[in-house]
């Protein structure tokens, strides 16, 4: 399976990468597909894909490298089989990871299109793109970026910074809490409110065990975090916000930086 994503993603990385000038395209398309499915974010350009920021197929294929990788083996043969008809319905598990990640890129790639200006020189279609495509690689924790991270507005870095926290899903490539444990943590939150006896996402009930484990994993992540960000605060003289996105960026392997790193 991984092979068979990177290799279509090598072969169209190639093209992009040929009509752009790329030197030694074919390799650089080879790298960038593993990167990009591994959610891994090395990139072989100093800043990374802000060259290729424009580019929609890049920006395209990247995509969907990353969210394969992120979203994972199961979840995409569980829609295949769905899809060939060998199934009547996916699992519980793969409705909420694709059902959240979804919502999650469009309502986070709103929020970051009102809110940033990119500068007065970007169109509405190029500010849609660059919003898309940094809201993908944060949520997949993929770590690429088509604009400079350090020039961001300090709303967008904390949208940014939950978005890492949140991360891809659990049978993926990505880091992060994972889309299932919030999804849990918000059904439960949704539950108390209601004064509901159980948690249920679509009327299947979420096991008691699960939902345990999600505050368990909520609760370690945030500690975690919070004792990562009191250290940096000890040796690092930059600005809070760029110590708690650094901190975010590495809990959730992500490798996107402010410029502390």
């Amino acid at each position: 399976f991984s092979i068979v994503i990177e290799l279509f993603g090598a072969v169209c990385l190639y093209f992009i990468f040929k009509n752009a000038g790329v030197d030694n395209p074919f390799w650089s398309a080879v790298f960038h597909s593993i990167s990009a499915f591994c959610t891994a974010g090395f990139s072989l350009y100093a800043n990374s894909f802000e060259l290729f920021a424009n580019n929609f197929w890049l920006n395209t294929v990247i995509f969907i490298l990353s969210i394969l990788g992120a979203m994972g083996f199961i979840v995409c043969v569980d829609v295949w089989r769905l899809h060939r008809g060998k199934i009547h319905k996916v699992t519980l598990t793969t409705k909420i990871i694709l059902v959240s990640t979804f919502w999650l890129i469009v309502i986070g790639t709103v929020l970051m299109f009102i809110t940033e200006s990119y500068g007065n020189n970007s169109s509405q279609e190029d500010r849609l793109m660059y919003s898309f495509f940094q809201v993908m690689t944060s949520i997949t924790t993929v770590g690429f970026n088509t604009v400079n991270i350090s020039g961001l507005s300090k709303s967008v870095i904390v949208l940014v910074c939950v978005l890492m926290v949140i991360g891809a899903s659990p049978s993926g490539t990505g880091g992060g809490l994972k889309t299932t444990t919030f999804s849990a943590i918000f059904g439960l939150m949704k539950s108390v409110i209601k004064q509901e006896k159980d948690v249920k996402f679509w009327g299947a009930v979420v096991p008691e065990d699960r939902v345990k484990t999600a505050v368990a994993t909520l609760s370690f992540y945030l500690s975690t975090l919070v004792i990562g960000v009191y250290l940096l605060t000890l040796t690092e003289k930059s600005d809070f916000l760029e110590v708690v996105f650094e901190a975010a960026s590495a809990l959730g392997t992500v490798g996107l930086s402010m410029g502390i790193t």
